[in-house]
């Protein structure tokens, strides 16, 4: 027992180090991305709109509603123009895939979490107006800031995740869940706090996806199906060192586009559509 003691001792000061050390380099950084971000995205974040299609005359069909929510990679932080943002990616190409007319409906925060989703979902659900139909897709990109080494954490943010999701779908909206990325291929974050929330986060990614499959939506990993290109070439990130950049975004756009496209699209009528009249939402200004 004598023997046992020290060593006991010695693990939990080297727990109680390792603890520290990452949270002062968690913070370190976030204060880094903080300050380079200072300012930037006015008018280019989390920007709402409607897109026509570029090369081809448009069919009879009404718009499409395109739905984002979640936190600054949903909102476009990092991109150098609104051109660059998810919102822009998505709206054109859905556009010119399906000849017609995409609204854009973007509401994702800068620093959102799934704690913020039920009130996206809220401000998504009142811009559809008095007909209280859900957009034709929704794209919901959340994690990143979830990701602490807590488990109860990571599954109650899994939950809020699947809650929000399953009255979308409910309600007749193809949903695309893109899970949390793979924190190992950002720069902005030292070691040993890259790898130990490169390791909850693959947890968090893993609960994502279950709570997407059951309430029947489409996932794209974006660990998997992203993070590998940006983890080989860093100038897929922004100077941040953690969001993507302008070619970090088309990345994930197109790999996110596909999940979009898997589905035929509703074919309402122009009077049906609950984006008629839709207005588009204030660009949101990062914190």
């Amino acid at each position: 027992m004598l023997t046992l003691l020290p060593a006991a001792a010695v693990a939990t000061v080297a727990a109680a180090v390792l603890i520290t050390t990452v949270a002062v380099q968690i913070w370190a950084a976030g204060r880094r991305i903080v300050r380079i971000n200072r300012g930037r995205g006015r008018g280019i974040v989390a920007r709402s709109g409607r897109y026509q299609p570029a090369h081809q005359p448009e069919n009879e069909l009404g718009p499409l509603v395109l739905g984002i929510m979640g936190d600054s990679l949903a909102a476009g932080l990092g991109a150098t123009s609104a051109a660059a943002t998810p919102s822009a990616l998505l709206g054109q190409a859905l556009a010119d895939r399906h000849a017609r007319p995409v609204r854009v409906v973007n509401v994702a925060r800068v620093g959102s979490g799934a704690r913020d989703l039920a009130s996206q979902h809220q401000r998504l659900t009142k811009a559809m107006g008095p007909t209280g139909r859900a957009p034709d897709l929704v794209v919901v990109v959340t994690g990143a800031n979830d990701v602490l080494p807590t488990p109860f954490r990571l599954k109650s943010a899994a939950r809020t995740l699947g809650e929000s999701v399953a009255d979308l779908n409910g309600r007749g909206a193809h949903v695309v869940v893109a899970t949390c990325p793979a924190l190992a291929a950002v720069t902005a974050l030292p070691r040993p706090a890259r790898t130990l929330m490169h390791t909850a986060g693959l947890r968090l990614a893993r609960l994502q996806r279950e709570q997407a499959h059951r309430t029947g939506a489409s996932v794209v990993v974006l660990h998997r199906e992203v993070s590998p290109a940006i983890a080989a070439d860093s100038t897929l990130l922004a100077d941040d060192g953690f969001h993507p950049g302008d070619r970090g975004y088309a990345l994930a756009a197109d790999t996110i586009l596909t999940a979009l496209t898997a589905h035929p699209a509703r074919r309402a009528e122009p009077s049906q559509n609950p984006g008629s009249g839709l207005q588009p939402l204030p660009a949101v200004q990062p914190s």
